[in-house]
């Protein structure tokens, strides 16, 4: 009994029909190769660390109240299943993959020392409030993953370049840094408001806003056009359309809600309305 570490390249494989439950005194997990489960494994609030410097290294999901910690000195973990846990740690040389297509919520921080994160093609849920992200070490590789800013409050978003930024929950949720939303991404209104604070949101060639809900007052800048949808509900236009780099405008409301613009605004493209109305003020 207590904590168990695997060293590199020594794998664990969970069989079909086994269990491997090390939550009796929430005992740590260091896994050096890869983790194949096939069967149960409880581990409640016990800490699972990723560790070594196996190339490829296969990790399998896993539920846990516990942290998660990337130590490796160098290679790739990637992830094969979903991940729920409270805090992120990268301090190593190494590289964290989200894998493909997967979900991963993290309810604490996630801690930035060393190492990679890249996020694959999976969503990163972050609800941590008021900081989910902590420090700027190593490096952050959006992929063609989304970054979710779910909390339910005030949060601190990281200043780095995403493909696809999602808002949600409520409250504000205010740039810790200049950010960059890529070429052809896309930021999500989702829920809560994004601020802009003391810094840039610059938004690339052929990026888009979608607004279902929520709002944001800072000003998209930068010298990419950009496209604007907006989705649901009546709402009132905002900053969104306020960017010198606005290029299409499509209306795909809930039938018989509306758009109120808030003040006159230039396209450089297409206004297309395909459901839902757009009223503009005579003041417009």
């Amino acid at each position: 009994n207590g904590a168990k570490v695997l060293n590199t390249n020594v794998d664990l494989t969970i069989q079909p029909g086994a269990g491997l439950n090390t939550s009796g005194s929430n005992f740590g997990l260091t896994v050096g190769g890869d983790f194949v489960n096939s069967g149960i494994f409880t581990a409640n609030g016990s800490s699972i660390t990723i560790t070594g410097n196996a190339n490829p290294q296969s990790i399998a999901g896993f539920n846990i109240t516990g942290n998660v910690s990337m130590t490796k000195s160098g290679g790739t973990a990637t992830l094969t299943g979903n991940v729920n846990a409270a805090a992120l740690t990268l301090n190593g040389a190494g590289t964290l993959n989200l894998g493909t297509g997967l979900s991963h919520t993290f309810t604490g921080t996630v801690t930035r020392t060393n190492g990679t994160l890249n996020v694959g093609t999976s969503t990163l849920d972050l609800s941590a409030t008021p900081g989910p992200f902590s420090g700027a070490g190593g490096t952050f590789t959006a992929n063609t993953g989304t970054v979710n800013y779910s909390g339910a409050g005030v949060q601190t978003i990281a200043g780095v370049t995403y493909l696809n930024l999602t808002t949600s929950g409520s409250g504000t949720k205010t740039l810790g840094a200049n950010t960059i939303i890529a070429n052809a991404g896309t930021l999500n209104l989702a829920g809560g408001t994004l601020a802009g604070g003391a810094f840039t949101l610059t938004m690339n060639s052929t990026s888009n806003i979608t607004r279902s809900a929520g709002d944001m007052t800072v000003t998209p800048s930068g010298a990419g056009t950009y496209n604007v949808t907006y989705t649901g509900a009546t709402k009132t236009s905002g900053t969104e359309l306020a960017g010198t780099g606005l290029n299409n405008l499509t209306l795909n409301l809930t039938p018989a809600e509306s758009l109120n613009l808030n003040a006159s605004r230039t396209l450089a493209g297409t206004l297309t309305l395909t459901n839902g109305n757009l009223v503009i003020p005579s003041s417009a």
